[in-house]
């Protein structure tokens, strides 16, 4: 469960060891539960000033935009059913990381070289990112 208290539909993993998959048919659904043990490295990566962050911003890509990159690069409807499942399943994923890397490069800064100030600790920290927090959802409130 994610933040929000909603279950996610979708997962992507990458350079990671599964461990123990088993799928799960829900009842009444056409969904499945999806249950798994991810190997995570023991030791912390410890980020020296050469260090930077890489994301990926799919929020400012349009669903629409996604959705039909996605489908010119699917195979035609006819030949994609006639594909093994195997096949398929890697022509899909092929397609939604070819979209991915192209409507939402990724992009990577610096990572910040001095320290957090002193003063701004705790309570206050906490403070502060829920005004920024609120200062989001009005600016985005406005835009709507």
């Amino acid at each position: 469960m994610h933040r929000a208290g909603n279950v996610l539909d979708l997962i992507f993993t990458r350079s990671t060891s599964m461990l123990d998959v088993t799928v799960t048919p829900m009842h009444h659904s056409d969904h499945h539960f999806l249950s798994f043990l991810l190997s995570l490295p023991a030791t912390p990566v410890h980020c020296t000033p050469s260090c930077s962050s890489s994301r990926c911003n799919l929020h400012s890509t349009p669903s629409s935009s996604f959705a039909s990159t996605i489908l010119t690069t699917l195979p035609h409807p006819d030949k994609f059913s006639s594909l093994s499942l195997n096949t398929a399943t890697d022509a899909f994923i092929s397609s939604l990381s070819s979209a991915i890397n192209f409507l939402c490069p990724v992009s990577s800064r610096p990572a910040r070289s001095t320290s957090p100030a002193p003063w701004l600790m705790g309570v206050l920290r906490s403070n502060r990112q829920e005004l920024r927090k609120a200062e989001r959802r009005w600016r985005k409130s406005q835009l709507d």
